[in-house]
């Protein structure tokens, strides 16, 4: 009878370290194949902006502005460990972080909320604030602050209403003089109440309100207090922004689903009802984003925050790539990208 060979411990240990690669390789493969193979079309139209900042300190990045003058990016979002929210000053031309202000609270304590949304405007900047309404900060603050970080004072707090509503501050966006604050909503984690939801004339349920006001120099923080436009949105709204053809795009996501860019043109968009703005009869008119006003969306990879147009080019980021979540740094979401609006389909 032939002598058996003994297996040597260390052979048989790399041998199972080998397979045990192979499947993990295999499973990362497959996760990067199945988040980027149904957006090909997103990436393959896209070009890397810039690497969003903070990624591997815990930041979870929530909103983003741009800013003309400093042509500069400003990216907003909360951190992980809950110290101060940070907002991250990014140039447009080299991609690099050239500031990060610390945002405070108006007691002088550090501002650790979620920071969904922030709009450059004037002399402030505009950053979410939830059930608050928009904390206000000087511009010129957050532009100054040092690349390492340095807090940046509260000028004040500016409530989001319209009438008896009380706006629940997610995202912000930018257009034509007007400040837009938008909500979010998903059931159960995330409701809205009652009177803040419509059913349009085909039956569809909006259950969140975006509502304008106007920039004005001359008023307290630079924000006419009187809304002037309200819009119903879809569930899931994450960002708006408003076209230079005069369209809305609504970015939706949640979660590890894949994202969409919803396109609405406004002129189909129909009157639901009037809101009264107050005490006085002046109401101002409710438009629904819905399927009547839809004119098609575009797919994105998941966790898709709020977006910005610059130039014909859509800037989106995703919360993925976290420390919260950390899949994304597999789908490239580590990335702020720059899509033409007129190669997207």
């Amino acid at each position: 009878m032939a002598n058996q060979k003994k297996k040597s411990p260390a052979r048989t240990l790399v041998k199972v370290l080998v397979i045990l690669l192979c499947v993990v390789f295999l499973i990362l493969n497959a996760g990067r194949f199945y988040f980027r193979l149904p957006v090909l079309g997103y990436y393959g139209a896209s070009e890397k902006a810039f690497r969003i900042p903070g990624l591997w300190e815990g930041f979870v990045p929530q909103g983003l502005s741009f800013d003309r003058e400093s042509d500069s990016f400003l990216i907003t979002g909360y951190r992980k460990d809950k110290t101060a929210s940070p907002v991250y000053v990014v140039g447009r031309g080299d991609g690099k972080q050239t500031g990060m202000a610390l945002l405070t609270a108006p007691d002088g304590t550090a501002y650790n909320g979620h920071a969904g949304g922030l709009s450059v405007a004037g002399d402030y900047v505009y950053v979410a604030g939830g059930g608050d309404g928009l904390y206000v900060y000087s511009r010129a603050d957050v532009l100054s602050a040092p690349a390492g970080g340095a807090p940046v004072p509260c000028l004040g707090v500016i409530p989001t209403r319209l009438g008896e509503l009380d706006i629940q501050v997610s995202f912000t966006t930018l257009h034509d003089g007007v400040l837009t604050v938008g909500e979010f909503y998903r059931d159960p984690q995330y409701p809205t109440p009652e009177s803040h939801k419509f059913t349009t004339a085909g039956g569809e349920r909006l259950q969140a309100l975006a509502v304008g006001y106007r920039l004005d120099p001359e008023a307290p923080l630079g924000l006419d207090p009187a809304p002037v436009s309200a819009w119903a949105l879809p569930d899931l709204a994450q960002g708006m922004c408003f076209g230079e053809d005069g369209t809305i795009l609504v970015s939706t996501s949640w979660g590890a689903a894949f994202s969409a860019i919803r396109r609405y043109d406004p002129a189909r968009a129909a009157v639901l009802t009037e809101l009264p703005l107050g005490e006085g009869g002046e109401t101002i008119p409710l438009y629904a984003l819905d399927s009547t006003a839809n004119i098609g969306d575009w797919k994105l990879p998941p966790m898709a925050e709020e977006i910005e147009l610059v130039e014909g080019k859509l800037y989106t980021m995703c919360e993925s790539a976290s420390t919260l979540y950390w899949f994304g740094k597999l789908t490239g979401a580590q990335w702020c990208y720059a899509t033409a609006t007129e190669k997207m389909k």
